[in-house]
Parts: structure tokens; sequence; C-alpha cells
């Protein structure tokens, strides 16, 4: 017991997430998406192909409509995705915190699928899910009910998957050493949370960056590392070098 109540709590990650939803498309699907989700008093960029959308959309105030404009880029994750959309005449560059797609993008391939029964997953996939967190199927294949449920149920799970305050996470997580890394992008690949990018470190190369409060902690970056940069800085050698030694001398 004195033992435990010397023990330090781990540092509480705290990330802010931006609220509004995107919504890609103008089929049936995508409509009832968006007229969920605003109804619900939730924010919605709505992203028609044509330039004319239903009048049912353009009246709802929580709807901002960017009718004419279409999706070059599409990048990000849960709660900070970027969005690059153009018309004829402007650029708009714009941050969501979750897409709901009715329509396939310029270079991009998204596909959603369901755990089979009996056999575990990882991540658990439920109906318009995909790998990518925050970013949903308003049309999954598989799934024979009306388009109108299946917008609302794409609205429900982005809603659902957006937090109600910045999110904390304190468990296991993982960190990589820039000196070590070589930037070979083999944990991006291995991570199914998407928590691992790319990005400039200090002598202008690139170098992986885990962010804390997407990671789930499963270790599939840190088996897969080729250079040891990647470690927990609760759970790496030194830590249990000196968990040991406090164990053992006390």
């Amino acid at each position: 017991m004195n033992r435990a109540k010397r023990l330090k709590p781990l540092p509480d990650l705290i990330r802010n997430y931006n609220f509004t939803t995107a919504v890609i498309g103008t089929s049936e699907v995508a409509i009832s998406s968006a007229l969920t989700l605003a109804q619900a008093g939730l924010e919605v960029f709505w992203f028609p192909r044509t330039q004319k959308p239903p009048v049912e959309i353009l009246d709802h105030p929580n709807v901002h409509s960017f009718g004419g404009f279409s999706i070059k880029e599409l990048s990000g994750t849960l709660g900070n995705f970027h969005i690059i959309a153009e018309s004829e005449d402007s650029r708009q560059i714009m941050t969501v915190g979750s897409v709901i797609l009715d329509e396939k993008l310029p270079g991009r391939t998204v596909s959603s699928s369901m755990q089979d029964m009996g056999v575990p997953g990882i991540p658990f996939f439920y109906p318009g899910s995909t790998a990518i967190s925050g970013l949903f199927l308003a049309e999954p294949p598989g799934i024979n009910v009306s388009n109108r449920k299946k917008g609302a149920a794409a609205a429900a799970q982005a809603a659902a998957i957006m937090p109600r305050e910045p999110r904390h996470n304190k468990g296991y997580t993982v960190v990589v050493d820039e000196s070590l890394c070589r930037s070979c992008g083999r944990c991006i690949r291995v991570c199914p949370y998407q928590a691992v990018t790319l990005h400039r470190n200090a002598i202008d190369g690139w170098a992986a960056w885990v962010d804390e409060t997407l990671c789930k902690g499963c270790g599939n970056c840190i088996s897969a590392c080729p250079t040891n940069a990647v470690d927990s800085p609760y759970r790496n050698q030194e830590f249990l070098e000196q968990t040991l030694e406090k164990i053992l001398l006390t």
C-alpha cells in the first residue's frame, strides 16, 4: 500500500476535436445523413454534386452547402480531417471532425467491411465504418434497408464517435525516437487506428509521429519497426529496470 501511494500517474493527454461533419454526395442517403445530423443540432458541411441541391437542405440553419464544389483532396482522421474543394472560380480548405461519403473520391479507394461471425478482426467494423476513424460510407454494401435508414445510421455513427469534450487518453501508448527513425513507413502501414503519420524532423528530414490520443497500444508498430525507434514511454527497458530496482530495494 505504501509503495502504491508513491506511484505517479501517467500523463493525461488531451486532444481538441473539430465537431463539424462533412457529407459528400447528393443521393437520398447523403441527404438523410445531413438532415439527421442537422436536426440533432450538429453543424454540417454538405458537398452536393449539383449546384442546385434540394431546398429542404438549404433551408436548415445547421447545413452549410457548397454546391458546385468538387473534392480534390481528403486527408486526416477523427476530429481533424482536411478537405480541399474547388469550384470554377475559388478554392476552399476546410477542417471537419468526421466525413460521410456516398461517392468515390479521385485517387482514393475507401472500402467498408463487417466482421464475420466467429472470426476476430482488428479493428471491429460496424456497417459503413472504415479503417479510418471518423470516415463513414453512407451506402455500405450488403445492407438491405431503405436509403433513409442507411443515411440515418451513418449520421448516428458520426455523431456517436465524436466526444462531447476534448478526449483524454491515459492508457498504453507509444512514442517514436526521431534519432533512430529512418521514415520507412512500416509503422504507418501496420497501424489499424491511423495513429501514425510522418512529419518533418529537426534536420529537415522525415520521422514517424504517434498521435497518442488515437493510439490503442496494440504494439503492431513496435514489432514492425526495423530500427527499434518505436517504444512505449511507460513500458520500455529503462522503465522496467527502474521499476524492478524500486521493488527489490523497498
